[in-house]
């Protein structure tokens, strides 16, 4: 077999792992992006103002009685605001939105070059195309693909570890 052939066999596959480990990165910040919400929702509906009011006038007569539960409650009730302003605050500052966006973009990308790897390999092997013209194709795969590297967001091993289990395992 062909030296440029193995090549470009070989661009495939670190194509298709670039593909699932983006798509990992993406449910991990999916997934981190939904607890974040879900817990601010939490905590912000623990610490409005309605829920609030309502409990401490139904504990008013027990607050009075029991100072130290007062004291207790007060303090829960001041950290419980406390994170629920600093969740807040991270998911407004935060980037993770838009790097799940450049995660999305990136997996878009990987799919359309993966499939014109798939392509020009089918035609090299069923005599379609020949050795020049594969060349010349896998030249401006390879223009491409580094574009698209260049814009892609970081990835973790932790994102690496997952598609490749699920590569070898799982697909």
């Amino acid at each position: 077999m062909d030296n440029n052939y193995r090549n470009i066999l070989e661009t495939f596959g670190k194509v298709v792992y670039s593909h699932k480990t983006h798509e990992k990165a993406a449910e991990r910040l999916d997934k981190k992006i939904r607890l974040l919400k879900i817990t601010s929702i939490i905590l912000l509906s623990f610490t409005s103002v309605g829920v609030f009011s309502s409990v401490t006038d139904i504990l008013e007569p027990i607050l009075r009685k029991h100072q130290n539960f007062s004291v207790i409650f007060d303090v829960s009730i001041l950290i419980v605001s406390l994170l629920a302003t600093g969740l807040s605050v991270y998911d407004l500052s935060s980037a993770d939105k838009e790097e799940l966006q450049q995660h999305k973009e990136t997996i878009n990308e990987l799919i359309k070059i993966r499939e014109k790897y798939l392509f020009i390999i089918t035609d090299f092997k069923d005599g379609v195309i020949d050795t020049n013209k594969l060349l010349e194709q896998r030249d401006e795969l390879f223009i491409i693909l580094m574009t698209i590297y260049e814009k892609a967001p970081k990835t973790t091993s932790k994102d690496y570890s997952k598609a490749s289990n699920s590569l070898k395992n799982n697909e």
